[in-house]
């Protein structure tokens, strides 16, 4: 079709033509291949058959007064170009789709008056109306016609809120949920989120939405063996959504160029990834750009709407079961590479009780220990060996070292300044774009003009000379580093001389030098212990406090019960920060990571009033038997039919999935 045919918009952004679409897919869902909205046309309908519907969506917001005739003209024309366009025997029909209960004007009667939805074929049309419409088209071409392609429908779409206008379109999904075995709570969900993917697919010209794009809320990745890239699809997956995801054996995430979408309620985000630069595109023309792993924090800020980086921070330990790590992380430890998830964060963060300090002295203290530990052992070396010495000369390499650690330093401190002023670089590049962006208007002497950083006094002198002095220290990193790069050199000769029996010998000779006792180096680590303990103990009294302790322990309890692991469970909520995972093995220790994680999930759900995916690499993995993946998959069905949920495995569960891809040699081959 051409010309400007948009529909009005309704509230939310939706519009009239989303909802009819989306109301015609789903009473025809057994017959309809896949449907686009917009682009050349309204609505598309492409059958199973191969043929095609080309519907025109006129709405009006006075659907009980008279329609303007022009409207209905110039959908009717733009319907007689595509039958121009198409071969007959793939056209399906041709329709005009109204909210108007006299889209022929008053004076021709009422017949779509009668309900909330009517359709008519041309035949079955009043003899005044077919009149009307065959005056219509003999106006606008001279080509022979057949009218009986022709269909009049009417929707309704009327009223003050969302309840009265989308009446008839919730019936339609309540009627296909009843018939798809599909939970009632699940109604809202599966409307907003349908109806904003068929809003969003209209701003794309060649968008077609099929089946599988419509109902996606549970997906299996199945293979029917290891090694053909499920984990590696999974993993790829959180990678593009900005996580530090380690590469696969078989592929190298940081080579590829990777878009995902995500759609929630009226929410639409893409993010695009190459490397370490990731975009958002948020659907409102504007991009966010992020630089990873720095401003990693940010993107799974703006992902999960969530603006406490702890709570953010700490959702993919709840929301990802890894096939490596998963099964085994209960309240804090990795999730997968270096990316970890803590219970004393997540709870400090939803109720905002700052414990950093406490954190950072617990931290100090655990790092001494390790130093501790240390020089222990080197003490212990030194007393083996203390009769076993030689004495050779080591002045001049050790003059090398103290000058290759001075060099060090200032190359360092060479670096911190580079960084700095790359940072204050970038941050003025940023600060001109967003000006650029707002457009704001100032008025001086009467004289209105736009701000910019074209006319913000001296800012193209301080930008130069920020650029001048990141040059000069450049230039003096790179004589720092040819000066370090000779020492380093320089040792590496001298130490080419010694043999290794000599270097033992300077070891041991550095060792004798330590004069500490392992007595009192043992009294030490009692001293840092005690602290240690009472440190972490003082955090723990702090969280034990927070009304998500209970609640999470309850929810455990009820999971625990579903899963048949009541029997792990510790009679107090104290549970909750365990470190004794030894007691429990196998399928136990499966089900109560599985159940640990999920009741922690659901607690911060209910408190955010969000959903988000939970994703489960080989939930068989292990011990794990059939009776046992019942149970998962029974909390999964009983607690988080409003979550989407996504399984990579090796085992064709037998249940529906509204989604399933099959792996065979890898991912790129999908």
């Amino acid at each position: 079709m051409t010309g400007n045919t948009n529909a009005a918009t309704t509230v939310k952004g939706f519009h009239f033509q989303d909802v009819c679409a989306l109301y015609l897919f789903l009473e025809n869902i057994k017959k309809i291949e896949s449907f686009a909205v917009e682009g050349k046309e309204d609505i598309v309908l492409n059958w199973q058959n191969g043929t095609k519907s080309f519907i025109q969506s006129k709405e009006t917001i006075y659907p009980y007064d008279g329609f303007d005739s022009a409207v209905m003209k110039r959908a009717l024309n733009v319907l007689l170009e595509d039958l121009d366009k198409y071969p007959q025997d793939k056209i399906k029909n041709i329709a005009i789709l109204t909210n108007s209960h006299h889209p022929f004007g008053k004076e021709k009667g009422n017949p779509f008056d009668i309900s909330s939805y009517s359709f008519f074929e041309y035949n079955d049309l009043p003899s005044e109306m077919k009149d009307k419409i065959d005056d219509w088209i003999s106006s606008l071409t001279d080509n022979e016609v057949d009218n009986s392609l022709l269909r009049i429908i009417k929707i309704e779409y009327a009223g003050s809120d969302d309840k009265t206008k989308l009446a008839l379109l919730r019936q339609s999904v309540e009627q296909f949920m009843n018939s798809a075995q599909i939970m009632n709570a699940k109604y809202k969900t599966l409307m907003d989120s349908w109806i904003a993917m068929v809003s969003r697919s209209a701003e794309e010209e060649k968008k077609v939405i099929t089946k599988d794009e419509f109902a996606d809320q549970s997906t299996l990745i199945y293979s029917s063996s290891n090694s053909k890239g499920k984990t590696s699809l999974v993993r790829l997956i959180l990678y593009a959504l900005g996580y530090p995801i380690p590469s696969t054996n078989k592929m190298d995430f940081s080579k590829l160029e990777t878009q995902i979408e995500i759609f929630e309620n009226n929410k639409y985000l893409r993010l695009s990834r190459k490397d370490a630069l990731l975009k958002i595109d948020t659907g409102k023309g504007d991009n966010l750009i992020f630089n990873l792993p720095d401003e990693q924090s940010e993107v799974i800020a703006v992902i999960t709407d969530i603006g406490e980086p702890k709570v953010a921070e700490n959702i993919l330990g709840m929301t990802y079961f890894d096939q490596e790590k998963g099964w085994t992380l209960l309240n804090r430890g990795i999730v997968i590479g270096k990316y970890r998830f803590g219970i004393e964060s997540l709870l400090d963060g939803l109720n905002s009780l700052d414990l950093t300090a406490i954190k950072d002295d617990l931290k100090v203290q655990k790092n001494n220990r390790k130093f501790y530990l240390q020089i222990k052992k080197l003490v212990e070396i030194k007393d083996e060996r203390q009769n076993n010495i030689s004495d050779i000369d080591w002045s001049s390499i050790d003059e090398l070292q103290n000058e290759l650690r001075t060099t060090t330093m200032k190359f360092n401190r060479l670096k911190t300044k580079i960084n700095n002023l790359q940072s204050v670089a970038d941050n003025n590049e940023k600060f001109s774009k967003l000006l650029e962006k707002m457009k704001i208007v100032i008025q001086i002497e009467g004289i209105k003009e736009i701000l910019s950083s074209k006319n913000i006094v001296d800012y193209e002198f301080n930008r130069s000379l920020i650029m001048a002095q990141l040059t000069r220290q450049k230039n003096k990193l790179k004589l720092v580093l040819r000066e370090k790069k000779r020492i380093e050199k320089e040792i590496n000769n001298r130490m080419d001389l010694v043999n290794v029996d000599s270097q033992i010998d300077r070891f041991n000779q550095q060792i004798s030098k330590i004069n500490i006792s392992i007595s009192s180096i043992d009294n030490q680590l009692k001293i840092n212990q005690k602290e240690i303990d009472r440190l972490q103990t003082l955090i723990k009294n702090c969280l034990v406090q927070t009304p998500q302790i209970q609640k999470i322990y309850d929810t455990l309890v009820e999971f625990a019960n579903v899963l048949g692991v009541e029997d792990t469970l510790e009679s107090t909520r104290n549970f909750i920060f365990t470190n004794n995972l030894k007691v429990y093995s196998g399928a136990k220790l499966h089900l109560l990571v599985f159940g640990f994680r999920l009741a922690v999930l659901k607690v911060v759900q209910d408190q955010l009033g969000k959903k988000y995916p939970i994703i489960i690499d080989s939930p068989m993995a292990g011990e794990v038997d059939e009776y046992n993946e019942k149970k998962m998959f029974e909390l999964l069905d009983r607690y988080f039919f409003d979550n989407q949920i996504i399984v990579a495995s090796i085992y064709d569960f037998k249940r529906s999935w509204n989604k399933r891809i099959t792996m065979h040699n890898g991912v790129l081959d999908y």
